[in-house]
């Protein structure tokens, strides 16, 4: 042990091999006051039960993988079997939770109190931090597939955090009917207009409607196939997030909306002599840019909405399930047409709508007399 003495307080110093990550690194507690032997003794006792605290583990096995290992065969995995969104995602989520945890932290030595202590002293959100934990628990239970890890029997120890924010933020996740009417309104550009509309009937997402081909909508059988996805990262056509195709059927209004947007493309195709393959498309036929849309449509929302939250095209994807929510749809199928049979945010919005109209009848009820006095 060694000290250093600074500002009127003394620093006391000692060297350890960390049982997480198998390096040798410094541990130091700081106390006020100028050096003395009692002080010192204090010290002490404090820098051992911080040493016996991280040998309380077993020491570190060499062929233990730490996560930063294990994280790059994920990442190799992820290419061969994901859709290049979704790997983007994962790639990304992945990286921070190494930050918060540490790149060189052998992945068998994690438990719940050590997850639980670098999330706490990362400062985030209880709100972010859930996000965090439910990619963490991907990611290891993917390791634990593979034989990375031993065990992850001590996941179910790490519970969500209390978020009441996040509760009360989840009518910001969706437009409600008067909301929705607004926004359309208000938009100017014909084209954005037509995709929001559009996602806001159909719950697809924004790569996989406007990476939509005239030959995927099918008038005759009123059915829209959701089998590609425009890359907002690449600008290319590629598989769909969940790499499976789908049928959307096309309701009335729906059917309506198509049928008029095939009218008008085929109209400019004649036109402009310019052929494009994408049911919605750029004046030179090439898809219409992702970035382009989420910046208009946040603009607009924000600026007729009075929207402190951000809005993203995402929302449309919710507000999709909001509808269909209120017009009775059951949840199955719901999460069938927008292909997200276990999306905790699906279930959410399904159950907040519900709520609210379960509320919306009771208040109606409370006054009604039916047996006179």
């Amino acid at each position: 042990m060694w000290k250093e003495s600074r500002n009127g307080s003394t620093r006391y110093k000692d060297r350890i091999t960390d049982p997480m990550t198998g390096k040798k690194h410094t541990i130091s507690v700081t106390l006020p006051g100028k050096y003395s032997r009692i002080q010192e003794r204090e010290a002490r006792a404090l820098l051992d039960a911080r040493i016996d605290d991280l040998l309380s583990g077993k020491e570190s096995d060499p062929n233990d993988p730490t996560l930063k290992e294990v994280a790059e065969h994920y990442f190799a995995d992820q290419r061969r079997t994901v859709s290049e969104q979704t790997c983007i995602r994962n790639y990304h989520a992945v990286n921070t939770l190494m930050k918060m945890l540490g790149e060189d932290v052998r992945i068998n030595k994690l438990t719940a109190r050590y997850v639980r202590e670098m999330f706490s002293a990362s400062g985030k959100k209880n709100g972010t931090l859930n996000e965090h934990l439910v990619r963490l628990k991907a990611f290891l239970r993917w390791a634990y597939r593979n034989d990375y890890l031993a065990d992850v029997s001590w996941l179910d120890k790490l519970m969500p955090y209390p978020d009441e924010e996040s509760k009360e933020e989840l009518e910001y996740k969706y437009l409600e009917p008067d909301q929705l009417d607004k926004l359309l309104d208000a938009m100017t550009v014909e084209h954005w207009r037509n995709v929001t509309e559009f996602m806001a009937l159909t719950g697809m997402r924004a790569g996989e409607a406007l990476g939509l081909q005239t030959s995927d909508v099918d008038f005759g059988n009123r059915t829209i196939r959701v089998c590609h996805s425009l890359s907002s990262v690449t600008g290319t056509l590629g598989e769909t997030k969940t790499r499976r195709q789908r049928e959307v059927y096309m309701q009335d209004e729906l059917l309506k909306l198509c049928r008029r947007l095939d009218l008008e493309r085929k109209k400019r195709d004649l036109t402009t002599g310019v052929r494009s393959a994408y049911f919605f498309s750029a004046p030179d036929g090439s898809p219409l840019e992702y970035y382009a849309f989420n910046k208009y449509l946040r603009e607009i929302a924000s600026d007729v909405l009075n929207r402190d939250h951000k809005t993203t095209t995402h929302i449309l994807r919710h507000t999709h399930v909001a509808l269909m929510a209120e017009n009775g749809v059951s949840l199955d199928a719901i999460s069938r047409r927008v292909g997200h049979s276990n999306s905790r945010i699906t279930r959410d919005i399904y159950f907040h709508v519900t709520k609210k109209m379960k509320e919306r009848d009771n208040a109606e009820f409370e006054q009604v007399t039916l047996l006179a006095k």
